[in-house]
């Protein structure tokens, strides 16, 4: 039997003195989408960051396909996490600073797979230009390239912090294009934002800026999915 891409027991995330998560359970397969919902300093950020072994969880479990936290080096390998901040080189170039993250995630690509990310983010004429120069949105984009490089790693579970945060028009398609491209491949994604985002999505988890009701999670049909 297959492991589900993330599977979360009686998860309990808390932020200072406030409980974010309570006793959360929650599971996301193959080819699906949790889209997080709330207000500005909820928690959504806390959580991914939590899934991704950057904050502290209180109590509770997960794995992501089948593997836990505390199986370190394996574990990493599971995921991929796009936060606010790029941890881009900001005297690196555009393409070096691509290289950089790539390896970071511990896959290796050579310099025609790099250009080849870059000429699908519309950045092939900045590869040489200093990541600093760059525009947000196109700053943006040279985070996602990654994404483009890691194309075959379907296993990878993305964690998205507001990935369509200052794209413009085509920038969004082209993202709405990758995480598609990712869920057929048998992919899954787990995608914050404040507004709608381009596609479906399975669950929404929304985390209460209140300790009153600390989250709902709302599971749906994907409609567009045959």
């Amino acid at each position: 039997m297959t492991a589900p891409r993330l599977a979360i027991r009686d998860l309990t995330m808390r932020r200072d003195a406030r409980v974010l998560l309570q006793n959360l359970d929650a599971r996301l397969d193959a080819g699906e989408v949790m889209l997080l919902r709330g207000k500005n300093g909820a928690g959504k950020t806390s959580f991914l960051r939590g899934l991704a072994r950057l904050t502290p969880l209180e109590s509770g479990a997960y794995s992501i396909n089948g593997i836990a936290p505390n199986n370190h080096n394996l574990f990493m390998g599971q995921f991929v996490f796009i936060g606010h901040r790029h941890a881009l080189g900001a005297h690196l170039s555009a393409i070096e600073s691509l290289a950089f993250l790539v390896a970071l995630a511990g896959v290796r690509a050579n310099r025609d797979a790099l250009m080849q990310a870059l000429a699908v983010m519309g950045l092939a004429g900045q590869a040489t230009r200093q990541t600093s120069h760059l525009s947000a949105g196109q700053q943006r984009r040279l985070a996602l390239a990654r994404l483009v490089v890691m194309g075959g790693e379907a296993h990878r579970l993305w964690l998205m912090d507001e990935p369509f945060s200052t794209l413009d028009e085509a920038g969004r398609a082209q993202l709405t294009t990758l995480i598609k491209s990712h869920l057929q491949q048998g992919g899954a994604a787990v995608i914050s934002a404040h507004d709608s985002i381009p596609l479906p999505a399975h669950q929404t988890l929304t985390i209460a800026a209140e300790n009153s009701k600390t989250h709902h999670l709302e599971a749906r049909k994907w409609e567009a999915r045959k």
